[in-house]
């Protein structure tokens, strides 16, 4: 089971590649890196169809997951504001995007 360092390090590399992959454009990469038993698929399209503009903030390892605060800009909120929530299913061995909030 990896330690809270190792899961920071690991959750915030993935958050860093998901929020280039929002930043550039790419649905088809983001919704690559999402958890394929959550519901963030759709949230996932919803917000990319609002052309976003994400900044990561700080990240907060819990557990075998770990959330990162997010400020930027959408098509219809220049001052957008929310979360990146990434968490691993089988200890550490791979990782993903649990739940997106952006509004």
């Amino acid at each position: 089971m990896p330690d809270s360092e190792e899961v920071e390090r690991e959750a915030r590399k993935l958050t860093e590649d998901f929020a280039e992959q929002v930043n550039n454009g790419d649905k088809p990469g983001a919704l690559a890196l999402t958890c394929e038993k959550t519901a963030v698929q759709p949230l996932v399209e919803i917000i990319m169809d609002r052309q976003p503009r994400i900044e990561l903030g700080a990240t907060t390892a819990t557990g075998l997951g770990a959330s990162t605060e997010i400020t930027g800009s959408r098509a219809d909120n220049p001052r957008a504001s929310g979360s990146i929530h990434v968490m691993t299913e089988d200890e550490g061995a791979t990782w993903c995007v649990a739940s997106f909030f952006f509004r």
